[in-house]
């Protein structure tokens, strides 16, 4: 299937893939529409946090269409100048083809114009230049062997976005990959995506550090398919060495669900039940979202993606780095019927605890609470069956 289509703005020609392979050539993949669409929403919300006109760089462009929904979506006060390369020269030709369907003239001026259009190398292309104030590294797989020169050329002040749709990896499928890659242990369990983002973040930070750039994470969220994370950077030694203070490990016990997060892996016994627990990491532990950038977001976003920020707000503001599906803490505690999710919610904030739901799990809670109150808030109302117990602390 062919044909032309619209995205946002913008209008491409495509040939439909009979299936998505790393194997095949540039493609239009209408599943990372979301990841444009929000891509577009924050750098028309992010304020302070890029340049009023920003330098910005597409080094895998692939059909060209983020870049083309930037040119005509931002319009002309954000952009200063931006450069589309892809490595393929086909695609290339094809792009400044979709850019005159889009009626978006290539410029003659000094350098090369507003837009600029290359087939190298993505590391190359990005090394040759002197800097941008917004990159996108947004791959097929792995992010991993771009982010030092991504790191080298975004500038200060400016925002880097980096996707992953290795997810089997960071997620905990295959830890071999994710040691090799991002050099940390994954964990496969309920959170395993948002600790996948967390070590995803964690690495793109290490890339940063030795340039003395401190990333800071302004929005980040599981996709479909893919992890994507946008850093604010920070020029700095000092602020480089804060980054890494807020690196440490997740460490959770598959008996009693408890998971709690520590700066050193020290001891791996669970303080609730005592059995020896898992753990992830190394890996980020602090915020991974601006609630003001995700506030401006959600004041101009369309309805199909209202749920999704407003998750990501309010989840923001909670401290805790995890959360829990309501389902399998009731499995695992033999409780029969798992209680509405609104309504648990409300008994644990009656109880002053903070919750939300996350955008993670839509079947979870993330919570101050421990594993032993949202239990005991649950028994509450619900009954507890033979299928499962609780450690003694929780009592009966």
């Amino acid at each position: 299937m062919a044909g032309i289509i619209e995205e946002g703005r913008a209008r491409i020609y495509f040939a439909e893939p009979a299936k998505i392979s790393k194997s095949m050539g540039v493609f239009y993949n209408p599943a990372m529409k979301q990841n444009r669409d929000l891509t577009v929403l924050l750098l028309d919300s992010a304020g302070k946090a890029s340049k009023p006109k920003m330098q910005i760089a597409d080094p895998l462009a692939g059909t060209g269409i983020r870049s083309i929904r930037l040119l005509l979506e931002l319009g002309k006060s954000k952009i200063r100048s931006i450069s589309i390369n892809d490595n393929s020269k086909a695609a290339a030709a094809a792009i400044r083809r979709k850019l005159k369907i889009n009626k978006i003239r290539i410029g003659s001026g000094k350098g090369g114009g507003k837009i600029r259009i290359s087939a190298k190398d993505a590391n190359i292309f990005l090394l040759e230049s002197t800097g941008f104030d917004y990159i996108d590294i947004d791959p097929f797989g792995s992010p991993a062997r771009f982010l030092d020169a991504a790191a080298q050329r975004i500038a200060r002040g400016g925002i880097l976005a980096v996707t992953a749709t290795d997810t089997a990896a960071l997620a905990g499928s295959s830890p071999s990959a994710c040691m090799r890659k991002y050099w940390a242990k994954p964990l496969r369990n309920m959170f395993m995506h948002e600790t996948g983002l967390r070590i995803l973040i964690r690495r793109v930070q290490l890339a940063g550090m030795q340039y003395e750039k401190a990333l800071i994470p302004i929005f980040s969220y599981k996709g479909q398919y893919y992890l994507r994370a946008f850093f604010r950077c920070e020029k700095g030694r000092i602020k480089s060495a804060q980054i890494y203070k807020s690196h440490g490990f997740i460490i959770y016990c598959p008996k009693c669900l408890q998971s709690e997060a520590a700066l050193e892996l020290i001891s791996k016994t669970c303080n609730s039940c005592g059995i020896r627990a898992d753990y992830a990491g190394p890996l980020w532990l602090g915020k991974l979202a601006d609630a003001s950038i995700v506030a401006a977001m959600l004041g101009k976003s369309p309805e199909e993606h209202r749920q999704l920020l407003s998750a990501i707000r309010k989840e923001s503001a909670i401290g805790r780095q995890w959360f829990y599906n309501v389902n399998s803490v009731c499995r695992k505690y033999g409780i029969r019927s798992p209680p509405p999710i609104n309504e648990l919610l409300k008994s644990l904030r009656n109880s002053r605890f903070i919750a939300a739901r996350t955008h993670f799990d839509w079947a979870a809670v993330r919570t101050d609470a421990s594993i032993s109150e949202i239990v005991r808030t649950i028994k509450k109302g619900y009954r507890v069956g033979k299928a499962g117990s609780l450690p003694t602390s929780l009592g009966r």
